[in-house]
Order: C-alpha cells, then structure tokens, then sequence
C-alpha cells in the first residue's frame, strides 16, 4: 500500500497537515515561552544602572573636577597602584559544553569564551537560571576542592591590567563602574593605565587555599611594576575582600621584600573584621541590589557557592572586636545546627 501511487500522495499530503496543525502548535508556544525573556533582554541592555541598583556612579567630565599637579619631577616620584577588588569585583569569561541544561533556551556550548561576569543580560528573571548552572561550583570530596559545574571552563580574564577591575562589565556600562573613577583620578594626575596603574583580579567565587596561583602572580606583578617605574615601591588600594586577601600575600613574603617593593595600603571598605552581610547571605540570601530577581533565585549563586564568602565569617573573639564584644553578644552564635554552631 505504501508504494501506491494513488495513496502516497494522500499520504504526504496528510503528513504535511498533522505537521502544521499539532506541530506549529507546540513551536507557536514555545516561541511565546521565550517572548517575555527577550523583552527583558531588551529592557535589561537599555536599563543599565536602573534596574540593578545603585552602584559605583560613574563621574563625568573628571578632568573638569580635579586639579592636575604639575611640579617639577612629579611624574619621577609617583607610587604605583595596584588595584585589589572585591568579592565580585572582577570578570569572569566561561566557554561551555554540556551535555544538559537546566532550560530548553539556555545555551549548550560556545566556540569561544564569553563574558560570565558581570553580564546584565545573563541577570534577567529565567535566563539567570542558565546563569546560575554555568556560575556556580562543586565541591569535589576527593579532591577537598570545589570545581567549576560539569561541561564549563572559566578563567579571568586581564590580569595585571587595571581595564577589568575598573569595569566589571567589559562593555563599560554604568551599572558595572568599579575602580574607574579612581583610575581617572590617578590618570589626571600622572599616572599611566597598565604601568603605573595595575590591576589583580582573580577568582572571587574561591577562597585563599583554591587561589595559591594567584599570590604567585600578584609577587611577580609586584615586581614586574616596581622595576618599570623606576624602582618606585608599590601603592595597594583594595577593598572589601580585597583587604584580606592582600593581608595574606603580605603576610607570605619577607619583610626585607617588603621594605623594598611596598609603601602602603589603602584599604576602602576593607572587611578586615569579617562582614555581616555574608552572615545574611549565608541564612536567608540576598539581593546584592538586583532587586527585581527573586531572593530564593540570588541566594543560591552568591552564598551556597562562593567559598570566597567563608573569609568574611571572623571569630568574634579576634583582636579587631575585642572591645565590641559586649555591643554584638548576641552574635556569638551566628548560626545553630545539630551538631555544630557558627
């Protein structure tokens, strides 16, 4: 019957209808699964700062604002700056291979790296979903540390330039300002991007132990930027989780390499005593001013798989709240369980 002449025309022509009907039903509703997300997509790219929050407010027209010095030999004695962000505080590019995701929509493999972090786009309600799988770590029992997810690789991009750390949003927009108005500051000034002004990113989803190849970097840019400025010793300007991660590569170098490479540390923000938002977000999440996504969707991403949060959960006992530790009885105990408390 199949090779009839008379029927197989029949037979590809009633094919062709059950395909159009029943078929372009399920792509009709497929389609409009995804409308909402690529209006987001496109509230979200012409948003910028608005719908993520306040954050770093970019300064315009700086060089109207700032009075230049101009002395003799200025340039010559010039401390060079070395910039250490924080907990969130560099990019983050990913390429991808995996074998499943968590939504239909959200992409399986890449030929190239992308930009993971900070991407606006990838922060929108539903796409974050995809975000969150390519983002987060897992933790490895043999091995006693944590990985990437299955089928991603990560690296951070720029180390030793001071471009990523001044925008975490490699497409320069306002909502991922960090130290540029610094490093505008210190231009207008006499300093130069990538010879007096460094920078030293690095994985902020990890803690100390998991970034021992990122103090070895840090020494060598240490050096690198005092023999190109003229044997000038080097300026850290760190801040929030940046401050304890500089205080620890300090603490790993002798203080005859010390005396000669480093004359200070500015700290902004330094979270030398430990943080009481990672004890929030720890217990019930947060935002971290993304206020239009869900606490349930931030508190997986940034809390259940930062180990880098663990550095800011400090005894209270230590030397930096001694004196308060009548003022903050009550967090003694932070956080109970059966078997243990923090």
């Amino acid at each position: 019957v199949w090779l009839n002449s008379e029927v197989f025309p029949f037979l590809s022509f009633s094919w062709l209808i059950h395909f159009l009907f029943y078929r372009s039903r399920y792509i009709f509703n497929c389609t409009m699964k995804l409308v909402p997300v690529l209006l987001l997509l496109m509230v979200a790219s012409a948003a910028y700062g608005t719908i993520f929050g306040n954050g770093v407010k970019f300064v315009q027209d700086l060089a109207g604002k700032l009075r230049r010095r101009n002395y003799k030999d200025f340039q010559r004695k010039l401390s060079p700056v070395i910039f250490v962000p924080g907990d969130g505080g560099s990019q983050m590019d990913a390429i991808i291979n995996k074998v499943d995701t968590v939504h239909f929509f959200c992409q399986k493999s890449t030929d190239t790296y992308f930009n993971l972090w900070l991407n606006k786009e990838l922060l929108v309600p539903f796409v974050i979903d995809c975000w969150i799988d390519n983002m987060r770590l897992v933790y490895n029992s043999t091995t006693r540390k944590t990985e990437n997810a299955p089928g991603v690789t990560t690296r951070i991009p720029g180390f030793g330039s001071s471009e990523p750390v001044e925008w975490i949003d490699p497409s320069h927009a306002s909502v991922g300002a960090y130290f540029v108005n610094i490093g505008n500051a210190l231009v207008q000034n006499g300093y130069k991007r990538d010879v007096s002004i460094r920078g030293a990113p690095y994985d902020f989803r990890k803690g100390p132990s998991e970034n021992k190849e990122w103090f070895i970097k840090v020494k060598h840019l240490v050096e690198e930027t005092y023999t190109i400025n003229d044997d000038q010793p080097i300026t850290f300007i760190v801040h929030s989780m940046g401050a304890p991660m500089t205080l620890l590569f300090l603490q790993m170098q002798s203080q005859e390499w010390k005396d000669k490479h480093i004359k200070r540390v500015i700290s902004l923000a330094g979270a030398w005593g430990g943080s009481a938002k990672a004890i929030k977000c720890y217990a019930v999440g947060a935002r971290w001013n993304c206020m239009h996504v869900p606490l349930s969707m931030m508190n997986d991403p940034f809390c259940l798989f930062l180990g880098g949060l663990a550095m800011f959960l400090s005894e209270l006992n230590s030397k930096v709240c001694a004196n308060e530790e009548k003022s903050f009885h009550f967090l003694q105990i932070a956080i109970s369980s059966s078997s243990d408390n923090y």
